[in-house]
């Protein structure tokens, strides 16, 4: 599963979105979540031409799709962060925090439940800082985090 998720994330094979898609969707339905948005944790603009494609972004769109759930993007990027995994977890809070803001497109829907999706958990520091960021706007929201996998620590 490393291997796949490196190759999906770092080498354009981006026809793995819907084979991860699918694990996502039976992960959902075997929790039994009842959702109503689906979002994912934004990228910068730069890491996204610098990959060619957002990984995540077209995971989420998928699944969305899956579950016949609006895809949104209530958050944007708005600071460039260093990649994360190399850092240990109090360099990574400092990294990630005040990274995101709310779109203020977005301000006037009213998100009840929103599953957030990423490829790996590592700390869960990006996920808590995208979910406070939204409770800060949007404090009744219940915002569940579904991953692909677990990084080895």
């Amino acid at each position: 599963m490393e291997t796949m998720i490196h190759g999906f994330k770092y080498s354009s094979k981006t026809y793995l979105a819907n084979e991860f898609s699918d694990i996502l969707k039976d992960k959902y339905k075997s929790l039994k979540l009842e959702m109503g948005y689906i979002t994912t944790i934004p990228s910068t603009k730069r890491r996204i031409q610098k990959r060619g494609y957002n990984h995540t972004e077209l995971l989420a769109s998928q699944l969305s799709k899956k579950l016949h759930l609006p895809y949104i993007k209530p958050l944007i990027k708005i600071k460039e962060t260093k990649p994360l995994a190399s850092l240990n977890p109090l360099e990574r809070f400092l990294e990630i925090n005040g990274a995101f803001q709310i779109d203020e497109k977005t301000l006037n829907l009213d998100y009840k439940s929103i599953l957030l999706i990423d490829d790996i958990l590592t700390t869960g520091t990006t996920a808590v800082e995208v979910a406070r960021t939204l409770k800060e706007t949007y404090p009744e929201c219940n915002i569940t985090l579904l991953v692909l996998a677990t990084a080895k620590k």
